[in-house]
């Protein structure tokens, strides 16, 4: 079954200051997330999410089953954190700068509380981009 989720706002990394988007926390979950880099399925589920977050129907990302399960698994335990490795610089002096983790919690629960109900807007209705995945799932109406 086809999974829908809504595209979260931004982030505020330091308040005030840069933001993240949820298509960037994404990318550097899957981007150090072992499952989607050491084998070409993982690889290829990987560009699918891309792919989809980068490119939303109207605000709407559709992936089918098992690529949603991979990511929500994936952004539920991150191997290396929601966003690299951050420094700030104080007189000269730099110094790690770690963001915490609730900063995130709407990028991930905007995957996790994904629905299987299609939203209202047309373009939701179309297939995933995951062409091969949709076929052996069977058609999507």
């Amino acid at each position: 079954m086809p999974r829908y989720f809504k595209i979260a706002d931004p982030v505020d990394l330091l308040d005030n200051g840069p933001q993240r988007t949820h298509a960037e926390t994404i990318e550097h979950v899957l981007d150090t997330c072992k499952a989607f880099n050491t084998t070409a399925k993982g690889a290829r589920v990987a560009i699918t999410i891309l792919d989809a977050i980068r490119h939303p129907k109207h605000g709407w990302v559709l992936l089918d089953e098992a690529d949603w399960t991979m990511l929500r698994d994936a952004l539920e335990a991150p191997e290396a954190g929601y966003a690299p490795a951050m420094t700030v610089t104080v007189n000269g002096q730099t110094a790690p700068f770690v963001l915490p983790s609730r900063k995130f919690v709407p990028h991930v629960d905007a995957v996790s509380t994904a629905t299987t109900k299609a939203p209202d807007d047309p373009c939701a209705h179309e297939a995933p981009a995951n062409g091969a995945a949709a076929a052996s799932e069977g058609a999507l109406s």
